[in-house]
């Protein structure tokens, strides 16, 4: 499981976090919460953008709140308001070292082990020898992991995608695969086009090399240049084509539908 992915999936609902461990625990799963220690360089720019949306919609969150004090609103009005600044406070929830404190006693309390990554967690999950990796991060597909669960909302319900079906769905496979992470955004890289659009051209095209010879004015040089930097460099030792997935299907003693 990612343990970063998780603790921002349910914030500061602690005890729906606490039942979904005991949950998990109780239908048999034998889990690893893995853990980042740092950031590759590479996702420096991701992470302060989503720091610096963090700081815009605490700013948003605070001057609503004032404004919505000092109104007077019908029931209607006001249950719109909740909602907006419900929203807000989510998108503005930030990790702080207690929630890791936190974290780690629930899961001594619950005999779960827990492994800190030299850097990203994600290539470590996307390396292990794991059944299930719990992520809400789809770049664990790009990444070689054969099957993904993904959290649907808060509770014990999971989106179960297999690497081979994603690969057959999307008509890509190979290094075709970290191409499309690069066009259409992933952790490491931000979106150079919408996930349609990225997946037709590399159909079409074949790869980013004749993507970039026809139409250097949408992949430019400097931008195959960034792309192999990337691909020589973290996504170097990681295996998109040799998660075979074992299949499609619902895993009902886990409740993953």
């Amino acid at each position: 499981m990612d343990g970063y992915g998780l603790l921002y999936l349910f914030k500061d609902d602690r005890e729906s976090f606490k039942a979904y461990l005991r949950d998990m625990s109780s239908y048999g799963h034998h889990i690893t919460i893995v853990m980042d220690k740092k950031a590759a360089k590479e996702k420096r720019e991701v992470v302060d953008d989503r720091r610096e949306k963090r700081k815009v919609a605490r700013t948003d969150l605070d001057v609503l709140a004032a404004a919505a004090s000092e109104a007077v609103l019908d029931s209607s009005q006001h249950e719109i308001i909740q909602n907006i600044l419900a929203t807000k406070e989510r998108a503005a929830w930030h990790m702080y070292p207690e929630h890791l404190a936190w974290l780690i006693t629930v899961l001594e309390e619950f005999g779960i082990n827990l492994i800190w990554a030299v850097g990203e967690a994600d290539e470590l999950l996307a390396a292990g020898a794991y059944d299930v990796v719990v992520s809400s991060d789809s770049d664990m597909l790009i990444l070689g992991v054969s099957r993904l669960w993904i959290p649907r909302g808060v509770g014990i319900q999971h989106t179960e995608v297999c690497q081979k079906d994603f690969k057959r769905l999307v008509g890509l496979a190979g290094d075709q695969l970290y191409e499309l992470a690069f066009l259409a955004g992933c952790d490491l890289h931000k979106s150079m086009m919408p996930i349609n659009e990225a997946i037709s051209r590399l159909r079409f095209y074949g790869g980013l090399t004749a993507l970039h010879e026809r139409h250097p004015e949408i992949f430019s040089a400097d931008d195959m240049a960034e792309y192999r930097t990337l691909k020589g460099s973290v996504w170097s030792g990681s295996g998109s084509g040799s998660g075979s997935g074992s299949g499609s299907g619902s895993y009902q003693d886990g409740k993953s539908n």
